[in-house]
């Protein structure tokens, strides 16, 4: 098998790997509201920005239009700033979207529960007690579970029929088996929440004044209204390929709904829910074979 026959796999890693930092991001909680956290200390308010149609009437459309007032849009570096603040404080989220390969788009599931937060877990991002399962629609099954430095996963058999790791990936000889994989290596890092706010709204991902000048709105997201906030760099780095959608709720919370990246005609579109805490009291499976070496390729 060539360099060429791994490729769209590497290609496809590296989108899901974006896909799912974004994972845990964060939003804004009203005055007295806790965080997903049991820590229950409240956050700043967000502060409104004066729009003319902030008092639009309620919709009573059967059509799925959103219900009650227009929500007033606040300031995008308030709404960048709590959509951090909540997302690093949660500890669980479920993920749907798009996946593109090259040979063909492929519909993923992922739920990440445990220590898979952010800015807070940058010191023991390594450490921690986490599960996360990676669902591809027809296509299979991966699930991983991390206990302080130990990685495990499993696949299952469609997993290995879709993905086609190598011939001699060891993950072939065992189908539905717990294996240990090297920390260094292991594709599970990939799906942690906190590597989207570290890339993402971090650094050269996207800078204070990138934020400031991004435009917020409130708009309609089904049948709910929604704060959409285009995260765009600025200068010559601000091709479209650098153009973040994001819309959060405006029930307080101001929790990541949806968000799309990347250039046409293969942006990414991803949807996020179920955000919460969750159990840190997984352990380590029994019989697991140890794998010494371990690569995308494998995976």
């Amino acid at each position: 098998m060539t360099a060429r026959d791994h490729a769209p796999r590497r290609r496809a890693s590296l989108l899901l790997a974006g896909a799912v930092a974004l994972s845990v991001s964060g939003c804004a909680l009203l005055p007295g509201q806790a965080s997903p956290s049991s820590s229950g200390e409240p956050v700043e308010t967000l502060t409104p920005t004066p729009t003319d149609d902030a008092t639009a009437s309620s919709s009573t459309s059967p059509s799925g239009d959103p219900t009650g007032p227009k929500p007033q849009t606040p300031d995008p570096v308030a709404l960048a700033d709590g959509m951090r603040t909540y997302m690093d404080a949660a500890s669980s989220v479920t993920i749907r979207g798009t996946l593109h390969d090259t040979e063909r788009d492929m519909q993923m599931k992922i739920h990440a529960e445990g220590s898979t937060a952010g800015l807070a877990q940058q010191v023991t991002s390594d450490a921690g007690i986490s599960r996360t399962t990676l669902e591809l629609p027809g296509g299979g099954t991966m699930e991983s579970i991390v206990v302080g430095w130990d990685h495990y996963l499993r696949v299952d058999q469609q997993w290995i029929d879709t993905r086609k790791p190598k011939l001699d990936s060891p993950l072939r000889k065992r189908v539905g088996e717990w294996v240990k994989v090297p920390r260094q290596q292991s594709p599970v890092e990939q799906y942690k929440p906190h590597r989207l706010l570290k890339s993402s709204f971090f650094g050269v991902g996207l800078t204070p004044e990138d934020v400031r000048r991004s435009p917020a709105s409130t708009v309609a997201l089904g049948d709910e209204w929604a704060y959409l906030l285009q995260l765009n760099k600025a200068g010559k780095e601000g091709g479209n390929d650098q153009q973040r959608q994001v819309w959060l709720s405006t029930d307080g919370n101001a929790a990541l709904l949806k968000m799309t990246y990347g250039t046409y005609p293969a942006r990414t579109t991803l949807s996020f829910g179920d955000w919460g805490s969750s159990r840190e009291n997984w352990k380590a499976p029994a019989g697991a074979r140890t794998l010494k070496e371990f690569g995308d390729e494998d995976l």
